[in-house]
Order: C-alpha cells, then structure tokens, then sequence
C-alpha cells in the first residue's frame, strides 16, 4: 500500500494540515482524514490491521517514499467530512 501525505506547512481555513512521517513516529498512531479521491478511499477499505505500507511525501521539494508504516485499524466513516470547522469538510458528504 502506498500512504500520501504532506510533510511542508499548507493551510487550509486557517489550520495547518503538514504531516509528514516524523509527526506520525511522534504520534505512533493517526487516523489518516481529508482523502477525498474514491479510488483511494476504496483502497483503504481494503487494508487489513497489519499490513505495511510506504509513507509517501508529497507536495514538496522532494517526494519520494520516506518511511513505513503499519495499518493499526481498519478503514472507518471520516467524520472530518461532517464537521463545518474542519479544513476537510465536504457539505456533499453524509455519513453513509
């Protein structure tokens, strides 16, 4: 599996939204909000607990893959999606 993020500062209503693979080391864990793209949601409801996949930096001076990470938990509703103060929010989503 392949996992985006991105590691430099984006604002978007006023909030930061970087991630990058230092920030989920320092975490240890994170739900991974804002996908919007179908094929990749899709895909992420395919991932089981357990499985490795490459944490890939994008969107900044140099992609590439930076690191590995493991799937914690299984795909879920973003609830990112329903809240008006979320720099994610989508007012098409709903949560089925």
């Amino acid at each position: 599996w392949l996992m985006k993020a991105e590691p430099e500062t984006r604002i978007e209503k006023g909030k930061d939204v970087r991630f990058s693979i230092d920030d989920l080391m320092e975490k240890r864990s994170s739900c991974w909000d804002g996908v919007r793209n179908y094929e990749a949601r899709n895909n992420m409801q395919k991932m089981r607990v357990g499985e490795l996949c490459f944490f890939y930096h994008s969107n900044c001076k140099t992609p590439g893959i930076a690191g590995i990470a493991k799937v914690c938990k299984e795909a879920y509703p973003d609830y990112t999606a329903w809240d008006p103060e979320h720099p994610y929010y989508d007012p098409k989503s709903n949560s089925e």
